[in-house]
């Protein structure tokens, strides 16, 4: 979720659930849309796995878009390495397009 001076990260399993606020003077740069949002759901330990690269590199980049795999990229100050990650989004099969989109609203607005 991105507001005026801060990006919010949220995941929630079945055991727990996570909050991760970004604070925008971290950020080198950032695009987004207005009033644009997007839901997907990714495997969390995955991403764990894959964020604590976040220690040995000096930059990363995140770069997700609605059903598409989750681009992060890291590289260092210099370029003399850089890493790409892709990681799909999960797939519902029985989900229901309707209450899929009022789940998705309830979400939205209890990060407010």
């Amino acid at each position: 979720f991105c507001y005026n001076n801060l990006i919010k990260l949220k995941s929630n399993t079945s055991e727990s659930s996570m909050v991760q606020n970004i604070d925008m003077n971290l950020i080198l740069k950032y695009d987004a849309v207005d009033d644009f949002k997007i839901y997907n759901k990714f495997q969390i330990n995955y991403i764990n796995y894959i964020c604590n690269l976040q220690k040995a590199f000096s930059k990363i980049k995140i770069s997700v878009q609605y059903g598409l795999p989750i681009n992060i990229f890291f590289n260092t100050d210099d370029d003399l390495l850089n890493v790409r990650f892709f990681l799909a989004p999960k797939v519902e099969d029985d989900c229901d397009d309707n209450n899929y989109s009022d789940d998705i609203e309830e979400i939205f607005n209890s990060m407010k």
